[in-house]
């Protein structure tokens, strides 16, 4: 009985935060991504595996018509779920790390494994090679129970592999910044795991599974209250911030670059603001890929409507207008049905005091007016 009490503590607390998450992510979020959906997908996932957790316990050993049956298909749906979770799993990681779905002729291959493990649940009822409920309708694990394991976390590791490689191997700190939270995804889930696996009724994969989940709505979290959520970009808060931390008693080069989009006015008149927002998008996209691309440790942010502002600490005046000259390239390559240029200009210097920095911006701002001008 007391065993029984645990479990149901365990799983409802754990139902009741993924319950949260999925009701708060979906009330924030009205026109989802395909990111969003698959998120979406993972927390109905382990929510059901929670439900699915305490059924089994408070199911197991009752004698009752039909309850053989019943934890027959609970165990294959407990089973499914967790397998899912993990397929999902990448599914996410890929996409948040590359930006776009995986290719159909890729998902195929990668749902083989799914196809194996549900051939094995049809045909677990007639020789019990996954688990097998007994006379006394108690639950017992079979052989297949390690290639259930195996198949679970090919998954998981997969997308823990991706995410770890292209975190040591991206010289963006843009990139790694947003990559690294889903490497630490696996380790709850792991924990609980290896418990659950000398402790097949501890429900500690489900608490593993909450707590990563948990994190990344976290990180969900901090990201909307630091992003700007029309471009990406870092927000003018975050920036505040940073120049307060620059104040030291040392040293620290401090290099700036203002951008301001031309004639922005005109085109939100004349194109209307759904267009304007998609300027907007368009000068961080050319501004985020040239970064990325040729200067990686770059910190990129909105300042405010118009105007983006970007953050080094290693270019000297000759670079700076290097990058503008660039900039202005490629900008002039853009196919738009109306003109989308930008005024830049750059400052560099030693700061040390909110004097010092003050002097870096505004000469940075200065110079920016000055060509718009």
């Amino acid at each position: 009985m007391q065993s029984l009490l645990y479990i149901f503590e365990i799983n409802i607390i754990c139902f009741i935060v993924l319950l949260f998450i999925f009701n708060y992510y979906n009330y924030k979020t009205i026109k989802r991504s395909t990111r969003e959906r698959i998120f979406n997908h993972i927390l109905l996932l382990s929510i059901g595996l929670c439900f699915f957790g305490f059924c089994l316990e408070f199911l197991n050993g009752k004698m009752f018509n039909l309850n053989h049956l019943i934890l027959e298909i609970m165990n294959s749906l407990y089973y499914l779920s967790m397998t899912m979770i993990g397929y999902k799993w990448l599914n996410y990681v890929y996409i948040c790390t590359f930006k776009e779905d995986l290719q159909t002729k890729v998902k195929r291959l990668l749902q083989i494994p799914i196809l194996i493990l549900m051939f094995l649940i049809l045909t677990n009822h007639f020789n019990h090679f996954l688990f097998v409920i007994d006379s006394n309708n108690l639950y017992h694990r079979g052989m297949g129970i390690y290639i259930h394991w195996i198949i679970s976390w090919f998954y998981i590791v997969l997308a823990t592999i991706m995410s770890l490689y292209v975190t040591i191997h991206t010289k963006s700190k843009f990139q790694k910044k947003e990559i690294l939270p889903y490497f630490y995804f696996v380790i709850a889930p792991i924990i609980g795991s290896i418990i659950q696996m000398y402790y097949p009724s501890s429900a500690s994969f489900q608490v593993g599974i909450t707590i990563s989940l948990l994190m990344i709505f976290f990180n969900y979290q901090n990201n909307m209250i630091q992003k700007d959520p029309l471009t990406g970009f870092k927000n003018r808060q975050v920036l505040e911030r940073y120049f307060d931390r620059l104040i030291t008693p040392y040293l620290s080069p401090l290099s700036i670059i203002m951008i301001d989009v031309n004639k922005f006015k005109r085109i939100n008149d004349e194109y209307g603001h759904l267009v304007g927002d998609q300027a907007l998008q368009t000068t961080a996209t050319v501004l985020k890929n040239y970064f990325i691309q040729n200067h990686p440790s770059s910190d990129l942010y909105r300042y405010g409507g118009d105007e983006f502002l970007i953050v080094h600490h290693s270019l000297d005046e000759q670079e700076l207008k290097k990058i503008k000259q660039e900039l202005t390239q490629e900008f002039q390559k853009l196919d738009m049905p109306y003109s989308l240029t930008v005024s830049i200009g750059y400052s560099c210097g030693n700061v040390y005091s909110e004097e010092t920095i003050k002097k870096v911006f505004q000469e940075a701002d200065k110079n920016m007016y000055k060509q718009k001008n």
